[in-house]
């Protein structure tokens, strides 16, 4: 509606401004002289022209206010049939909804702080884990050293056994050989000739190193000889029954020679007895070469002597 009436102001400022022109223009001149029919025609068509534009503007910014109009009375209608909340349910509300924020975020803090708990609990888990696997690695470096040591170590002591083992200690301990016409052990000569006499303590003595060898072979292979004990003592070695352990027969010179001769005879049967365990032991080891012997032995005889 202003617009409207500023557009009548104008047209009403536009008409007086004409007439003030005209006004004018029939100041300056000697005789009045009236606008012409053509241009008074203009000026009213432009006019015309005008004021149908300002009203169809009006009519439509009538039309705009109507619709507004009805729209305010609808929107006040629905106003009027809605209950009004007052201030203080507002507040209330307000109030409640801000408490039950600030309940969750005391909530969601705890949970915050909860997390970081276990978080930091982890951490530690974490390190104390990583510090156990070091140890362990380190442990486990260490064992792999001492295992490859322990296996140079199993290594070294079985080429030792084996060495060791090939080595037949008998023969170092008891060496057998031959001197010129004479058997020896341990560089003892056994026996005499008519044409070379052999001191009676040095076949004493070779005596006792075969005395002591039967009983040395016999403890090895755990075997016990049936009827004699064999008693080494050096160069007055000795024989004894065992069913009569009292009763003993010299194996040394000077003694009495009867007795002598009958120690000779047990020990050829000790030697032919252990003869006999060794060759079944060796039969029953298939690995074991067969035994020879280099004369052949008969209870007290040697080579049919």
């Amino acid at each position: 509606k202003e617009q409207i009436k500023d557009t009548h102001a104008n047209i009403s400022e536009y008409v007086e401004h004409t007439k003030q022109l005209n006004a004018i223009l029939n100041e300056g001149a000697e005789v009045n002289i009236p606008l012409c029919m053509d241009c008074f025609q203009k000026i009213i068509s432009n006019m015309s022209s005008t004021i149908d534009e300002l009203t169809e503007e009006k009519n439509m910014y009538a039309k705009k206010i109507k619709e507004a109009e009805k729209e305010i009375e609808a929107a006040q209608g629905k106003l009027d049939t809605q209950p009004l909340v007052s201030l203080e349910d507002y507040e209330r509300d307000q109030k409640e909804r801000l408490e039950s924020l600030e309940l969750e975020e005391r909530q969601q803090f705890e949970e915050i702080k909860e997390l970081e708990e276990k978080a930091a609990k982890l951490k530690v888990e974490e390190d104390e884990f990583w510090k156990n696997m070091n140890d362990f690695e380190i442990a486990l470096v260490n064992f792999e050293e001492n295992d490859a040591r322990v296996d140079r170590i199993m290594v070294q002591a079985k080429s030792e056994l084996d060495r060791l083992s090939s080595i037949n200690v008998l023969n170092d301990v008891f060496k057998i050989s031959a001197l010129n016409h004479f058997a020896t052990i341990n560089g003892f000569r056994m026996g005499r000739l008519v044409t070379q006499t052999v001191p009676w303590d040095e076949i004493n003595a070779g005596w006792g190193q075969c005395v002591f060898l039967l009983v040395t072979l016999a403890d090895r292979i755990g075997y016990k000889f049936k009827k004699y004990n064999l008693l080494p003592m050096g160069n007055y070695s000795k024989i004894g029954l065992k069913s009569d352990p009292q009763i003993v027969f010299e194996l040394y010179q000077p003694s009495n020679e009867e007795r002598y001769n009958k120690a000779l005879k047990m020990f050829l049967e000790c030697a032919d007895e252990l003869r006999t365990q060794l060759q079944t032991l060796a039969e029953k080891r298939k690995n074991f070469k067969n035994l020879q012997w280099g004369y052949e032995m008969k209870e007290d005889s040697i080579g049919m002597i």
